[in-house]
């Protein structure tokens, strides 16, 4: 079934005229799994990687569909419950204000019989998608049948947006549809889908639609069922013709902007001088905030008028300085590259973990080395901001998962790299113990992979490395200065 799989793997790619860096690069796998893949020697294919090569590939509904039933034979462990494709966690993570949007989702969706579909609007980066997820969290036991969610990628330019036929296939598939009772048609799929969702008191979040036609389909028939959209337009097509409420998320107000920005900065720093003109130049627009945050906090010794006249000087380079719009867009340009990156290797992360737990442990690294060639092609789009993050999370995580299955050696090497990643510049200073606690944390992960193949020398090394630094730290902090890392 491997060799099926790769070989219709290998003529699509052909025919697209790519090579196999070509193709792992732009889908996001790394060059090792997609040759394994092509090979048929290992791999396990897996279904989000398995769309991305899809896409890339630009295949036909059809083609797409017999290359992912070709991939799960060639998985012996395809059939066991795995989380599918498309859906993810409800963790919103920081949430600051928001309690009169929350309460009025509430009303709707859950206080107004029959009434069970809401739009939730706003621009860019206003926080409609935290928004929405921070309400399905409070809202668990309200919905015992269970929550669905799907990225929609209405707002995306680098590929098409999703189809109601491709949600509709993990939808059912996470609702216990086995691929073999999933018919072809989109038509078909959504009678399929409100078959089985019928009686059940189940929740539906579809974030970043397009328009009413994305979602039409996608819509429970269910009265107990609510659907919850996020979009950047107000689809009024859906409020007028399905009877869905609607939600337009505005700036946070000053006092709620300052909790974000003392989140990340401190409330001492956040009441103090220069953090008004911050504010005033984020305009309340979270994400853009939290940028901004992001630069104040890499930089404490700074004074906040510095920082938000560095703002200024992006906006005014941007390629429109008279549009505020354009200007805050080149503060997320410098921290937030590439959003949608950041999710999927989020995702493949969150996977690698369930995989893992599910007894699947080749699958799981499979799905770890994917999160990997992605998070490397963030960190050469913004190398300043991932240098140390995700990848070297990434990267740790996986060493210990290639230990766990037998691969010493390259456990160390992926773990070595780790610490590397999380060992500041030469020019750099560590200004709070956050780094310092991740690069001991590191080094103390290296030195048990170190000992596990027969290296204790190396590891006493390590070990002694985190402790001395440890200690120039505690020595530093109660001179009251700074302190470089590497002496």
């Amino acid at each position: 079934m491997a060799e099926r799989w790769g070989a219709s793997l290998r003529r699509y790619r052909t025919r697209a005229g790519l090579t196999q860096e070509q193709l792992a690069e732009a889908a996001g796998v790394s060059i090792r799994t997609l040759r394994r893949w092509e090979t048929g020697n290992g791999g396990h294919p897996h279904g989000p990687s398995v769309r991305r090569v899809a896409r890339v590939l630009d295949l036909t509904g059809g083609e797409r569909d017999r290359l992912l039933a070709l991939a799960d034979e060639a998985d012996p462990t395809a059939g066991r419950a795995v989380a599918p494709p498309g859906l993810r966690p409800f963790e919103p993570g920081p949430f600051v204000g928001r309690a009169a949007e929350l309460d009025a989702l509430t009303a709707h969706l859950t206080g107004t019989p029959g009434r069970n579909v809401v739009v939730v609007d706003g621009p860019r980066g206003i926080g409609k998608t935290f928004v929405a997820l921070r309400w399905a969290d409070r809202q668990r036991e309200a919905f015992p049948g269970g929550r669905l969610y799907a990225d929609l990628w209405g707002s995306r330019t680098d590929l098409a947006s999703r189809g109601p036929s491709e949600v509709l296939h993990d939808f059912l598939l996470e609702l216990g549809v086995t691929p073999e009772e999933i018919p072809g048609g989109a038509e078909e799929r959504a009678a399929l889908y409100r078959t089985v969702v019928a009686g059940k008191r189940l929740l539906v979040v579809l974030d970043d639609a397009r328009d009413s036609n994305q979602v039409r389909l996608l819509l429970p028939e269910s009265r107990e069922s609510a659907v919850l959209i996020t979009s950047r337009h107000r689809l009024p097509g859906l409020v007028a013709g399905s009877g869905a409420g609607s939600l337009t998320l505005g700036p946070l107000p000053e006092p709620e902007a300052r909790k974000l920005l003392a989140a990340s900065i401190g409330a001492d720093r956040a009441a103090g001088d220069g953090a008004d003109e911050l504010l005033e130049f984020c305009g309340g627009q979270p994400l853009v905030l939290s940028a901004a945050a992001a630069r104040a906090a890499a930089h404490p010794e700074r004074d906040l008028h510095e920082v938000t006249g560095e703002l200024r000087e992006l906006a005014a380079a941007s390629p429109a300085p008279h549009d505020r719009t354009s200007g805050l867009a080149a503060v997320l340009g410098e921290y937030h590259p590439d959003v949608e990156l950041m999710e999927l290797g989020s995702a493949l992360m969150t996977q690698a973990y369930q995989l893992n737990d599910l007894g699947r442990p080749d699958a799981a690294l499979s799905a770890l080395t994917d999160a990997e060639a992605v998070y490397r092609q963030l960190d050469r789009q913004a190398p300043r901001f991932y240098r140390a993050g995700s990848l070297a999370d990434c990267l740790m995580t996986k060493s210990l998962q290639l230990l766990d299955l037998g691969f010493g050696e390259e456990a160390v090497r992926a773990s070595a790299e780790s610490v590397e990643l999380r060992r500041p510049r030469d020019d750099d200073l560590l200004p709070t113990g956050a780094a310092l606690r991740m690069l001991a944390s590191s080094l103390g992960n290296h030195a048990m992979l170190l000992c596990a193949v027969g290296r204790p020398e190396e590891a006493v090394a390590a070990l002694t490395e985190g402790v001395e630094l440890r200690k120039r730290f505690v020595a530093a902090k109660r001179a009251g200065r700074t302190v470089s890392p590497r002496g």
